[in-house]
């Protein structure tokens, strides 16, 4: 990783799902490895994970971004709610502005959150989803652009892919950003030879109310399946056993250690279309049934784009009654 030994180093990813903390994981291990100085900055379920991960680090707390699900298209979502996202990336670099003051950081490294900048820092960006995917090629190149110039702001762009082996196709086109390079595959997985235990692991994450949607349809759908199914919530919640059925073990929020043993003790997975999902799954080698969050166009795209490769399956949440088909 191009940071320097002992450099004092701000790792901020974004709250939109556990997805950017989840893959910041790795990096802040490979800046502790290297005897780099963390602290880490975000907000809500992202920032309680990564205390969770990296109890002795020094944590602060930044604006939440809020952004609704209100159309099917993520590049309308961004655009109608253009205000709101301007403000937080003020009201976060007025905050970052006022750490810095303070901390003196060498290096931020900002995982989608735009505002995220310092003086007299090296300011690193990371993104795969540089070309923004929508039913609307206006409404997509007009965030694209936009994209692409708030990312421009940043000294670097990391890409989290291969870049002779894209998982993310054509959203890591990088044309038009100044300054980038690809760093990997970034998960906070590795393989491990132990007995299967689950026909299946399902791992949930994303936004409310889609994410407890999903769950519900899970339920309804497996009660009735013959096989020992491990449900991963991706949530806090005192009663876990609740409207679960006998088949099934229940897991709220897990750390990396606990999410790995279980996912590799398993022959399938069902999970969103999430990017940092399916970086995990990549690298554990696991078959995954993938179901896109409604509204985010990039997991759709991205669920469409892998359903060719051998690892991965398509399903659209609308056709989500064929699941138990999949599952003969």
């Amino acid at each position: 990783m191009p940071i320097p030994a002992n450099s004092k180093v701000l790792v901020a990813p974004l709250n939109w799902g556990l997805g950017h903390a989840t893959r910041s994981i790795p990096i802040i291990q490979s800046l502790l490895d290297n005897h780099c100085i963390v602290s880490i900055a975000s907000d809500n379920d992202a920032l309680a994970l990564l205390r969770m991960e990296f109890p002795g680090l020094n944590y602060f707390n930044l604006p939440g971004y809020d952004i609704r699900y209100s159309y099917k298209s993520m590049a309308a979502n961004m655009l109608f709610q253009l205000p709101k996202i301007l403000g937080a990336f003020k009201k976060e670099k007025k905050e970052i502005d006022r750490l810095q003051k303070n901390q003196d950081w060498d290096c931020i490294i900002s995982d989608g959150r735009y505002g995220v900048r310092g003086e007299k820092a090296q300011n690193i960006f990371i993104s795969h989803q540089l070309q923004i995917q929508s039913w609307n090629p206006i409404a997509a190149s007009i965030a694209t652009l936009i994209n692409k110039k708030l990312i421009n702001k940043f000294d670097e762009l990391w890409i989290p892919d291969e870049e002779k082996q894209l998982l993310s196709g054509n959203l890591s086109n990088a044309n038009g950003i100044h300054k980038h390079r690809f760093i990997g595959v970034l998960s906070r997985m590795r393989p491990l030879r132990i007995p299967i235990k689950y026909d299946i692991a399902i791992v949930l994450s994303g936004p409310e109310p889609s994410r407890t949607y999903l769950e519900k349809k899970l339920i309804s759908i497996l009660e009735g399946v013959d096989k020992k199914i491990a449900f991963v919530r991706g949530v806090d919640d005192s009663n876990l056993a609740s409207n679960f059925n006998d088949n099934m073990d229940v897991f709220g929020r897990l750390g990396s250690e606990q999410l790995n043993q279980i996912i590799s003790a398993s022959n399938l997975m069902i999970s969103r279309a999430g990017y940092s999902s399916i970086m995990d799954l990549f690298a554990l080698h696991k078959k995954a049934i993938l179901i896109p969050t409604p509204g985010q166009t990039e997991q759709e795209y991205l669920a469409q784009y892998l359903d060719k490769n051998p690892l991965f399956t398509f399903l659209d949440e609308k056709e989500i009654s064929q699941l138990s088909e999949l599952l003969v």
